[in-house]
């Protein structure tokens, strides 16, 4: 008998999701991590720049 797990995993690499959405996740995920330890979030000046396009 095969495991719903398998059987999910099968039909996720069919679509092609290990070959796009995991890198993707990946490399956004170190790009904002970069961004949270430059601690641009905290300044004062991306929040006037943010503010301008909303």
């Amino acid at each position: 008998m095969v495991a719903p797990f398998q059987i999910i995993a099968e039909r996720l690499g069919e679509m092609g999701f290990y070959n796009f959405f995991v890198p993707w996740i990946i490399t956004a995920a170190v790009i904002w991590g970069l961004l949270k330890k430059s601690n641009m979030f905290e300044s004062s000046g991306l929040n006037a720049v943010l503010s301008l396009y909303v």
